[in-house]
């Protein structure tokens, strides 16, 4: 009998999810027992697919704006252009490419689209700083380098949201397969 009741009152913590394992530590979110296979970083897995989610819509928010940056100041130079009488040039409609891809980053949090745009608004760039070093505008070089620092880092960013895009998707799939 003393056994059975040995085995009813265990004095070890069990797991929440693998009642067989021993608890090693406990959720920073919800606190729930967890053992060493079920903890990523310090929450357990799906307070871990919440965080991964919740910091998904600011990453994609991060990348949007880097790749926002060329064509926002692309849009003061043609306000000048056309106050001065010139026509724009129709070329500078590819810098629509990183604006729409910007839009679809922030809604669909796609990294496809945040390489796409950060990849076009640096080829923009380098035609740019190529016309430039061609019409003798070595000058100007230097305004074109400083504009390449934000699709530079939103090459970053979009190497972090496809990161952050597949964990999501992967433990998504893991949580729909357990559950049938």
């Amino acid at each position: 009998m003393a056994a059975e009741w040995d085995q009813w009152f265990d004095d070890q913590a069990r797991c929440a999810r693998h009642p067989h394992a021993t608890a090693e530590r406990t959720c920073a979110r919800c606190g729930s027992f967890c053992c060493e296979g079920c903890l990523k970083q310090a929450w357990c897995e799906p307070c871990a697919l919440l965080v991964m989610k919740d910091h998904l819509p600011s990453a994609a928010r991060s990348v949007a704006w880097k790749l926002l940056l060329g064509p926002m100041f692309l849009l003061g130079s043609a306000a000048l252009w056309l106050h001065r009488g010139k026509e724009l040039p129709v070329q500078w409609l590819v810098w629509l490419v990183p604006v729409i891809c910007a839009v679809i980053v922030v809604r669909r949090h796609s990294p496809a689209a945040a390489w796409i745009g950060a990849g076009t608004s640096l080829a923009l760039l380098g035609w740019q700083a190529f016309s430039m070093f061609a019409d003798g505008a070595e000058l100007r070089l230097l305004d074109v380098g400083l504009l390449a620092i934000a699709p530079l880092l939103a090459l970053d960013g979009a190497a972090r949201l496809g990161r952050l895009f597949a964990s999501v998707k992967v433990q998504e799939q893991m949580k729909s397969a357990l559950s049938r």
